[in-house]
Formats: C-alpha cells, sequence, structure tokens
C-alpha cells in the first residue's frame, strides 16, 4: 500500500494547497443555506417554496450517493475538480435566469438539486482522497484544523450572509459562491497525487470483483470488504445523524414554543461555539487519549439529554450547556472517527466506505426530521422524543462495545 511519507514537521506544499482548497470550498457553502432560505421566502412568503427547494437538495445527495459508487475508475482528484464544476454551472446558470427572467422556485429547486447531487460526489470524494495527499502522521491536525475552521464559518456564516442578502442580494452571493469553485478547481489542478495511489483503487476494484458474483448487488460486496469495527462505528453514526435530525427540528420549535426566540437563539450559539472548542481541543492535541469510541459513546448520551431537555428543561442556560457539551463531544468524536478510519482502510475500501456514510447521513438527518414532524402532528412529542433518546443510547452502548472488541479502539 502506497502511504505517504510520515513527518512530524510543518505541512508540506501540496498539504497546505488541499487545506486552501478545503477552506475555499467551505467559505461558498456556508453561505448558500442561509441565502437560499431568504430568497425562497421572498419569491414564496408561504415557505412551500423553501419546503422544495430543500427536498430538491436532498433528492439530490441522496440520489447522488447512488451513483457514486458506480464510477470505481475515476480518480478522486478528478470527481473533486467534476463535481466542483456542476456546483459552479449550478450558480452561474441560476445567476442567468435571474438576470433574463425573473427569480423562480422551479429555477431555484432545478439548481439546488444540481448542487446536492455534486455535492454527494464531492464530499465522500474529499474525504477518500484526504490520506493520499495528507500524511498519516498529520491527518489528526489536519482534520482538526479543516473542521475548526468549518466551525468557525458556520458560527459566523447566517449573520453575514443575511447581511450580504439585505446590502447586496442574492445574486452577489451566487457569484462569490461560483468564484470559490473556481479558485478550489485552479487549487486542486496545482496537486500532484501519486499515480501507484490509483492503481491500487484499480487493483482493490478488480480484486473485490473477483471475488463476488455479479449477480450480487455491489452495496453488499462493498460492506463485507469493510473491518467489523468499521462496521459497527459507521451503524453508531446512523443512530446520532437520526437524533441529530430529530434534535435540529425539535430544538428551535419547542424552545422557541416554551420561551422564546431569544432563548433558541443563546442555544444556538452554544451548539456553534462548542464545535469551535471540540475541533480545537483536537488540533491543540488535549482529547487524543481518549478513543473514538468512548467519545462516541460520551456523544451520544449528551445528544440524548439534549433532545428530553427541549421538553423538560425549564432552563435555557441548562438547555445550552447540553448543546455546548453536545456539540463539543461530537465535534471531537467526528475528527477521531475520521483520523481512524482514514488511517486504517486501504484506498479503494476508503473511497467505498466514505459514500456509505455519506449515504446514511443523507438519509437519517432527514429520517429523524420527519419523525418529529410526524410527532408534533399527532401531539406526542415528548414521548417520542424520550423514547428515541432511550432507544439511541441503548443501541449505541453495545454497539461501541463491539466496535471496540473487533479492533475500533
Amino acid at each position: 500500500m502506497v502511504h505517504i511519507k510520515e513527518t512530524k514537521e510543518t505541512f508540506s506544499r501540496q498539504e497546505k494547497l488541499f487545506f486552501a482548497a478545503t477552506f475555499v470550498s467551505i467559505c461558498g457553502d456556508v453561505l448558500i443555506p442561509t441565502a437560499f432560505i431568504l430568497e425562497s421566502l421572498r419569491v414564496e412568503p408561504q415557505g412551500t417554496g423553501f419546503t422544495l427547494v430543500l427536498i430538491a437538495l436532498w433528492l439530490g445527495r441522496f440520489g447522488g450517493t447512488l451513483g457514486f459508487r458506480r464510477i470505481p475508475h475515476i480518480a478522486l482528484k478528478s470527481i473533486l475538480i467534476g463535481a466542483d464544476s456542476v456546483r459552479l454551472i449550478a450558480q452561474l446558470g441560476l445567476v442567468a435566469w435571474i438576470m433574463l427572467h425573473q427569480d423562480s422556485i422551479v429555477a431555484m429547486c432545478i439548481s439546488s438539486l444540481l448542487y446536492g447531487i455534486a455535492t454527494s460526489f464531492f464530499m465522500p470524494a474529499r474525504f477518500a482522497i484526504t490520506p493520499d495527499i495528507v500524511a498519516r502522521s498529520r491527518l489528526q491536525r489536519f482534520n482538526s484544523a479543516a473542521d475548526l475552521a468549518h466551525n468557525i464559518l458556520m458560527f459566523a456564516a447566517p449573520a453575514a450572509a443575511t447581511f450580504f442578502f439585505l446590502k447586496a442580494g442574492f445574486v452577489p452571493i451566487l457569484l462569490f459562491d461560483a468564484l470559490t469553485f473556481l479558485i478550489g478547481i485552479a487549487l486542486l489542478l496545482s496537486i500532484k497525487i501519486d499515480p501507484r495511489i490509483q492503481e491500487e483503487y484499480e487493483y482493490e476494484e478488480e480484486y473485490s470483483a473477483g471475488s463476488t458474483s455479479e449477480s450480487e448487488p455491489r452495496r453488499i460486496r462493498d460492506m463485507r470488504f469493510f473491518p467489523r469495527w468499521a462496521v459497527w462505528g459507521l451503524c453508531s453514526w446512523a443512530c446520532i445523524t437520526l437524533l441529530m435530525g430529530y434534535s435540529g427540528a425539535a430544538g428551535p420549535a419547542l424552545v422557541i414554543q416554551r420561551f422564546d426566540a431569544t432563548g433558541w437563539a443563546i442555544i444556538s450559539t452554544a451548539l456553534a461555539l462548542g464545535g469551535v472548542v471540540g475541533s480545537a481541543g483536537q488540533l491543540m492535541g488535549m482529547l487524543q487519549k481518549f478513543s473514538w469510541p468512548l467519545l462516541q459513546t460520551a456523544t451520544a448520551t449528551l445528544i440524548a439529554a439534549q433532545v428530553v431537555s427541549f421538553s423538560l428543561s425549564r432552563s435555557v442556560m441548562v438547555i445550552a450547556l447540553l448543546a455546548f457539551s453536545t456539540a463539543f463531544m461530537m465535534s471531537a468524536a467526528g475528527i477521531a472517527w475520521d483520523t481512524r478510519i482514514q488511517q486504517s482502510l486501504e484506498p479503494g475500501r476508503l473511497r467505498a466506505f466514505a459514500n456509505w456514510e455519506e449515504f446514511l447521513t443523507t438519509g437519517t438527518i432527514p429520517l429523524g426530521m420527519v419523525a418529529f414532524g410526524l410527532a408534533t402532528t399527532f401531539s406526542v412529542q415528548l414521548p417520542v422524543s424520550v423514547v428515541m433518546a432511550l432507544a439511541c443510547v441503548l443501541v449505541l452502548c453495545p454497539i461501541m462495545v463491539k466496535s471496540k472488541s473487533s479492533g475500533g479502539s
């Protein structure tokens, strides 16, 4: 297996270019959700338009994950450039439509669909290509730095996007996003990947195909080539992301209903700060002595407590403290998990695994949101919250035991 030479020096030129490409991509991505919310509500104030745009985005992401596994022999760098090119076309196409016609929900849905499809290719490809560029000894630092940048920008994004939208409008934000894609493509083109790594991808794919009958679904074939601890870990993240989706819908609805909008502003700020501090802690090495199964179990326990607190707690500050702790632990656990996977799996397996992770995340988060919507419809928010929280903890704890016992320390 080809490895990048390990040193404990500062990041190499290639690693800095890749981090710059990652950072530029995040800069554009974090502004788009708020901008699309504001524009869709301007075009269609009732909120139906925004719902359709969101559905188009998630359909694109979900459908794209199914397509990603059907392109095994294309180099990851080419996938990244292609995905950014599609997102560039989606944004510029929407700009052209707005300039030539009046903005419409249909045009925004088409742009969101293309954006979602491209993102579902971009995210697993970037995850899988990281150990091809970054030295194994620096993966933890690189992942921590990238996550820290993402969390800081996400913290500032809603206010920044709202300010630019009110001052300049929707089109300049789209043009800025398109510019970040152009810069990202230029940076990716300047990165050199060892050609032997692509040979490993092709060899593993041929070996995988030769070990399984053609009639067997590819998804089963991929799962058979993952270590057991990685599969159990993936199941644990599915539990957590399901509860994340439920929490994302329940939080603002229940807190604003029980307290006020200021209360939710405090809690959302605590969530953002928790993620920043968690990634900073990993970057400084303060949490490296804790294994990811331990961090994962703590994350599940905290997010379960947070979900229940939305309905039961009488104090905004208690909920905010839980929110901060949950985001802190989730960020730390996510970085530890990503690094463990990237250091352990061969290129071909890592590529397939990243696709599976994207598939489960894309499916479980909206499923959690739907669960809260149904609970609200039938006025059973509290029982459903308690059941989902307990189920997450009770299911995840034995999963973590199995993962740790099978090598996922």
